[in-house]
């Protein structure tokens, strides 16, 4: 029997930055007014706060649990994001600031542009060129991101023509419900497409039995 040991974190701004993955608050519901300073998570909507103990684990404080495992927490926005694009309703827009990295890891300033995602995929529009990137679902299985990328502020990375492009976002804490919406967006998208050609394999099937029979 393997022996397990229990490993302890006791710094002190050891929940600093986890308000980057839990970003929305179990009690509200409201996104992006989590704050994360010392050893508390708290919302800044509804003033529940959590503790998070030397063992990584959540406890209410003044009030219940809804998550003691950050990955409970992590699987309920999921679930949630998921549930949005099945059922159509999930939209993220936001103004970005754009800078294009070529090839030879140069980077390069450009203007603002806007990053829209829907179940459909993920498009960029740069003001200044202008640009227009388009991800359809299918083409984008993940999304690179970065957390306060070189000190300059969350960004995503994407593909364009000639360059890849980072965006640096406005909203805050957004970057890891884009990083889950477009994974939940490419493994519906694919479900899709796989019961499409089911459906027109199962009719061709259908076709060539009744052709028989004539």
């Amino acid at each position: 029997m393997r022996n397990t040991v229990a490993i302890k974190i006791d710094h002190p701004e050891r929940a600093k930055g986890l308000n980057r993955l839990l970003y929305k608050c179990p009690r509200c519901g409201t996104e992006g007014k989590m704050e994360a300073r010392g050893v508390t998570l708290s919302c800044s909507t509804c003033g529940k706060s959590w503790y998070l103990n030397e063992q990584s684990h959540l406890e209410g404080i003044d009030d219940r649990t809804e998550f003691s495992e950050i990955s409970e927490w992590l699987r309920w926005e999921r679930d949630i994001v998921r549930e949005r694009i099945r059922n159509g309703t999930y939209y993220f827009e936001d103004t970005v600031r754009i800078e294009t990295l070529n090839n030879s890891q140069e980077i390069y300033k450009q203007s603002e542009g806007k990053l829209v995602q829907t179940p459909d995929g993920t498009t960029l529009t740069c003001y200044s060129q202008p640009m227009t990137v388009e991800k359809p679902a299918l083409s984008l299985e993940s999304m690179h991101v970065e957390y306060d990328y070189l000190g300059q502020g969350d960004c995503v990375e994407i593909s364009g023509p000639n360059e890849n492009l980072l965006c640096y976002l406005t909203k805050k804490d957004v970057l890891t419900q884009l990083s889950i919406a477009t994974e939940e967006i490419y493994i519906y998208a694919n479900e899709k497409r796989e019961q499409e050609m089911l459906a027109i394999l199962n009719n061709n099937k259908e076709n060539e039995n009744g052709d028989n029979k004539g």
